[in-house]
C-alpha cells in the first residue's frame, strides 16, 4: 500500500536513516565518526535543523543510523 504525502511544514519531525551500501558501516573509526557527527552538526546549524539522536552505534555510526530533525 503506498504512503501518503509528507509532511513538510515548519516543526514537523522526519525520521532520517543513514546506512552504507548492504548496511556497510559508513565510518571506519572513531576519529571518522567525530568528522561525520560535526558535519551533521554543521549543516543543522546552517539550515536551522534541530536533530536529536538515538544513542546506539551497531554498524559504526553514532546514533543507530537513525536520526530525528525537524
Amino acid at each position: 500500500m503506498p504512503r501518503g504525502p509528507r509532511l513538510d511544514s515548519p516543526g514537523t519531525l522526519h525520521h532520517v536513516i543513514i546506512r552504507g551500501i548492504e548496511k556497510r558501516e559508513i565510518v571506519a573509526d572513531d576519529k571518522d565518526r567525530g568528522i561525520f557527527v560535526s558535519r551533521m552538526g554543521s549543516v543543522a546549524l546552517k539550515t536551522g535543523t534541530n536533530e536529536k539522536q538515538k544513542t546506539k552505534e551497531p554498524h559504526g555510526c553514532q546514533g543507530d543510523a537513525h536520526n530525528y530533525v525537524n
